[in-house]
Order: C-alpha cells, then structure tokens, then sequence
C-alpha cells in the first residue's frame, strides 16, 4: 500500500527527472555565486572604500600639516629682524608696519638711502616717533663698533727694534721671545696664515695653548700692523672660506651658493641677505673678506 502512495505522489517521467536536475543545478550556480561575490566583489568594495577614506585622511592632515607651515612661517617672520636694506613692502607689513609707512620706506630706499645703524634712521626724516621705535624694535643693524679694536695704529710710530711685528715674523723671531717656546711659535704662524693676519691683541688669546701669562708677556714684545690678507667672496671657494677660523665650512656653502643663485656681491654687506648672517658674525669676519668692488 505505502509503495502504492509513493510512487502515485513522488514518481516522475523522464522529463520531469530532467527538469528537476536543470532546476537543481541552478539553484546550486546561484549560490556559489553568492558566496563567490560575498567573498571577492565586497572584499574589493571594502579596499576601495578603505584607499578612499585613506586618502581624505592624508588630505586633511596634509591640509593641516601646511596651515601649522604657514602658521609657523608668519611667527617666524614676526620674531626674526630684517635689514632695512634688503627688506621688501611686504615684509614690512608682516612685521607690523602699516602698509603706508611701508610703502613710504620702501620709496625712500629707492631713492637712495640706506639705513645700516640705528643713527642712520634720521636719514629717513621721520617725525613719527612711534615709527621710529617700531624700526628699532623690528629691524636689526649694523654694528656701531667693530668686533676687534685694531691695535695696530698704536704702534705705527714704534720701531721693529723695540717690538717684532706679530704678523711679520717667522718661528725663529718668536721663539727668541720670552715665554715662547718653539711648539707656541708655530701654533701661532699656523693661526696666522689661516686667520689672515692679526688686528688686535685680543686674537692671540684664540691661539691653541694660549694661556694668560704667555699672553701678558707677548703683549709687551709684539706688536701688530695693517698687513691683512682678505678673502675675495666673489671668488674663492668653500674650501678657502671654510678654512677660516670665522667662517667655517656650514657658513662657506652659504655664501658660495647664494653667489651662485644671485650673481656676485656689490658689498660685503650683501652677505646679510643670507638668513644666518648677524651682527656678530659680521663684524668679525669683515675685516678679512672684501668684494672686486670693494
């Protein structure tokens, strides 16, 4: 009986068989394709939107990273001081000048004057003086006086007899000095040539092994003349200007590559268009630099 009922309800025809295996094998297509697409399509989807989302990040982090820049650039400028002379209108204005006074100065420097210590701002013929205290505060100048006081006008008038020239003697000379022995001599012949020649007392005490009481006892057997060999920035190289005990190799590349980006230096004073010239340094390494100009 029950053989009866199920093939009544459960047999099928040949077709029918054939049918159910199309129907069954679709199904089965259907669902490897599903979980093909889950496994690979939204993987992909998900990287996409994952490098998309990255790069906005970076975006707006590169967007901030310029904002703190610029911020930083403006705080810079606020803080660093200028030389009236190489300063241009906007520059001024960054540092608080008004855009009048600005243009104002930038007019009479055009015109020809030229500021370089703080006495030579009456050359502007300003009757502000709340300008003038402006300048002072936001811009820098010259030295009035130079690093070293020569000391050579001294002794112009005293005989090789008396005293040997400093920067004209061999180690023979010096060694015959008291407190001079032959390893000092050298040392300073050796500071010498690459010095240049000394201008003032005051350098002896920069010679390696230089104590107070040789120093006390040269002062009273030497003395120092005019005889200088300068440095021509417009030509030597950064060998030759690093090798001098004021100016170093760092400073060297600086000079020799502005040179090379702007042309050749009119004045000596143009070194103070590097950023990292100041007063300091200047004043002691212009008595041995010179320009073809000069």
């Amino acid at each position: 009986m029950w053989k009866k009922v199920l093939r009544e309800y459960f047999s099928f025809s040949r077709k029918e068989r054939r049918g159910v295996w199309v129907l069954f094998t679709l199904l089965m297509f259907l669902l490897c394709w599903r979980i093909i697409e889950h496994k690979f399509y939204y993987k992909e989807n998900l990287l996409s939107y994952r490098i998309i989302v990255h790069d906005e990040i970076k975006k707006l982090d590169s967007t901030h990273r310029y904002n703190q820049w610029v911020e930083q650039k403006n705080k810079s400028i606020k803080q660093r001081k200028f030389y009236f002379n190489y300063v241009d209108e906007k520059t001024l204005i960054d540092l608080g000048i008004s855009p009048k006074h600005a243009k104002m100065l930038i007019n009479k420097r055009t015109q020809g004057v030229k500021v370089y210590t703080v006495d030579d701002l009456e050359k502007l013929n300003l009757n502000d003086s709340v300008l003038i205290k402006q300048l002072k505060n936001r811009l820098s100048f010259f030295p009035s006086k130079k690093y070293f006081q020569t000391d050579y006008k001294k002794y112009q008038s005293q005989t090789s007899t008396q005293k040997i020239n400093i920067n004209q003697a061999d180690s023979i000379s010096l060694e015959q000095l008291k407190g001079i022995g032959m390893a000092t001599a050298k040392r300073i012949i050796s500071y010498r040539e690459r010095l240049g020649g000394f201008i003032s007392f005051e350098q002896l005490k920069e010679v390696w092994g230089m104590d107070s009481a040789r120093y006390e006892s040269l002062l009273t057997q030497v003395y120092v003349d005019a005889t200088i060999v300068k440095l021509n920035i417009n030509y030597a190289d950064v060998s030759a200007l690093g090798k001098h005990p004021y100016i170093g190799f760092s400073l060297a590349k600086l000079i020799v590559n502005y040179r090379l980006q702007h042309g050749k230096y009119n004045h000596v004073k143009d070194l103070f268009k590097i950023h990292v010239m100041n007063e300091k340094i200047f004043s002691k390494i212009e008595p041995y630099i010179s320009t073809s100009d000069d």
